[in-house]
């Protein structure tokens, strides 16, 4: 347990054998002031490749929304842009959110452009649709590299 809890516990049972600082040194001292929780220690984590687009149909990018005004029925619009040009290569508008339909819109997407194999990086969020079986094997038939959202 750490010195915050150590101390107030022993003085719960009126005993004071030093402050939270001088529990903190004593272990310092014998090396057992480390990290003794069950979760994995921290890691350090590299940042990803940056992807620059310097022509057309090279990196797109895409997201999945819309809002209605209508209480309880929702649109989703699968809208697919090309970062250099910022030209809309793909627009879908469904009734559900789905990573088939999203593999239909990028199937559409990549035959109307098309795409040879290896020459586009698709970026998305981390949603399910886009992370969704029936959309990483419609990636990876038309050669389509996926990124993912970055933390910053």
């Amino acid at each position: 347990m750490p010195p915050s809890q150590m101390v107030p516990r022993l003085a719960d049972q009126g005993r004071y054998l030093g402050s939270e600082s001088t529990f903190q040194r004593l272990l310092r001292h014998h090396h057992q002031h480390t990290h003794r929780r069950l979760e994995r220690a921290p890691q350090r984590r590299h940042k990803p490749k940056a992807h620059i687009a310097t022509h057309i149909n090279q990196l797109y990018s895409w997201d999945i929304t819309l809002p209605t005004q209508i209480k309880g029925q929702y649109y989703y619009l699968y809208l697919f842009v090309d970062i250099f040009s910022r030209y809309i290569v793909g627009a879908h508008v469904f009734a559900s959110e789905s990573a088939d339909l999203a593999a239909q819109a990028l199937q559409e997407v990549c035959s109307q452009q098309g795409v040879l194999p290896g020459q586009v990086v698709l970026h998305s969020d981390n949603g399910s649709p886009m992370k969704g079986q029936s959309m990483l094997a419609m990636m990876q038939a038309w050669g389509v590299e996926p990124s993912r959202s970055r933390p910053r």
